[in-house]
Parts: C-alpha cells; structure tokens; sequence
C-alpha cells in the first residue's frame, strides 16, 4: 500500500502510528469496518482482500516475523513450487 491508501493517510498522517495493527480503535474503526469484508470478496487492491489476516498475523508475531514471511512468499513464484500449497 502506498499514496493514497486510506489506511495509510489516516495511521500515519491522522494518527501517527505506523499502521491500523498499532492503532486502539482497528476492531471499530469505520474506515476499516467499510472495507472489512467487501475487501475480502472483491476489492480491486489484493492486498485489501487479505488486510485483516494481516493485522492479525502481525499483532500475534510483530511486524518483522511478518517482513520475513512477506519475503520469502516474494521468492515463490519465480521457483519450481509445483505441489506446494
């Protein structure tokens, strides 16, 4: 996410935090409610679609466990990972 992401404008700009993983409010915050489940059905930003998972990955083993994970997922594609799920 980048420029013009709302998540972003509002934890860094509004807020001054990071992002919504170190934010009180994540669970009733509006802007997250409205993009909360029809990210996961058919928002255009992929990353959108798996946003809570990853708040929730990062709040239980920290931002850089999930840096790491992030990474290695980078590298899969350019692999043989045929039978890898």
């Amino acid at each position: 996410m980048g420029a013009g992401c709302p998540f972003i404008t509002c934890a860094l700009k509004k807020k001054g935090i990071e992002f919504c993983w170190s934010c009180e409010a994540h669970k009733t915050c509006e802007k997250w409610k409205k993009h909360r489940e029809a990210g996961k059905k058919a928002d255009s930003f992929m990353c959108y679609q798996k946003l809570e998972d990853d708040i929730a990955y990062i709040q239980q083993h920290g931002i850089d466990e999930f840096e790491k994970k992030q990474k290695m997922r980078q590298h899969l594609p350019a692999a043989d990972v045929t039978g890898i799920q």
